[in-house]
């Protein structure tokens, strides 16, 4: 393919915007000027349509890390997560070849063991997944959420299809847990579908909800601000996505998306297993738990990358 090693190795924008020096700038100014930049870069190569979604994925990553350097290690997969939308074509009855059904029923087991924690730690992981912006944005644009009767309901609507699926297997079609399943990846299309055929400037005012319900946000801003300050606006790739042109990033759905949530459906028994009642738990029981939800981050159409 001429001209695209040279191009993956040299994604040079067309401004001389320079946000190197991100120490002297304020986060609007550096938001600011990383938006510039970007923007400078949205022509696409001429024979974009024709590389393979690796070729296009690499190229994207590569410009979009040339202007993140300080973005974490432990951070910087979550990239080209960003820029890959799930699968919609995902077939739920067929079962990946890691599919370990061992492996799945020791989870299942864990649960019914642990019911209770484990609705906790749903409930929590809501919570969890709602301080990133773009998780929030679904949650929110999905709708019923906008007083606080209505978000419960939502909350406890979601949390009851999860204990569907631990209950069941999502792959045999008839199932109830086949149906939940189908039914939440349709609802994550649905909003990829009403996401593409809107404008940024419809988004963002979608997302407004005048005089929000909520006596205690200022008091819990000021909490959340002193407990974890932010850290520099440069080493954080979800708050920078936003001035990603849609040339380069989709507006979907994506796989970062997909991967915070269950990545918060996760951490809290790996990390704090005491705090929510579980004891003498082996590292075997968790690594099942994590197994089950990569079953159904696969049902759900993420990328097993």
């Amino acid at each position: 393919m001429a001209g695209t090693d040279e191009m993956l190795k040299d994604p040079t924008p067309t401004t001389t915007t320079d946000i190197s020096d991100s120490e002297n700038c304020t986060e609007k100014e550096y938001l600011m000027k990383y938006r510039d930049i970007m923007h400078g870069t949205t022509e696409l190569p001429g024979d974009f349509d024709t590389w393979t979604a690796q070729e296009q994925y690499d190229w994207k990553y590569r410009i979009i890390m040339k202007f993140t350097l300080n973005i974490p290690n432990s951070l910087r997969d979550m990239v080209p997560a960003i820029m890959t939308p799930i699968n919609s074509n995902i077939c739920q009855e067929e079962l990946p070849e890691w599919m370990d059904i061992d492996k799945y029923r020791r989870a299942q087991k864990f649960v019914s063991e642990h019911y209770l924690s484990i609705v906790l730690t749903n409930l929590l992981s809501l919570v969890y997944s709602f301080t990133f912006d773009d998780g929030l944005k679904g949650f929110i644009l999905g709708g019923h959420t906008h007083t606080p009767y209505l978000a419960f309901k939502r909350y406890l609507i979601t949390v009851k299809r999860m204990l569907v699926w631990y209950d069941g297997d999502p792959w045999v079609k008839g199932t109830k847990a086949y149906r939940e399943m189908k039914i939440t990846h349709e609802k994550h299309l649905a909003l990829t579908r009403k996401l593409a055929l809107a404008s940024e400037e419809q988004i963002d005012a979608a997302l407004k909800i005048e005089n929000p319900w909520c006596p205690e946000r200022e008091l819990f801003r000021k909490d959340f601000a002193a407990l974890c300050p932010f850290a520099k606006i440069d080493q954080r790739p979800y708050k920078l996505m936003k001035y990603i042109p849609y040339t380069i990033k989709p507006k979907s759905i994506n796989n970062a998306d997909m991967s915070v949530v269950q990545g918060m459906l996760v951490v809290v028994p790996i990390l704090y297993p005491q705090y929510i009642g579980l004891h003498n738990i082996t590292d075997e029981d968790l690594e099942s738990f994590c197994y089950m939800w990569r079953c159904y981050g696969y049902f759900l159409g993420v990328e097993d990358k």
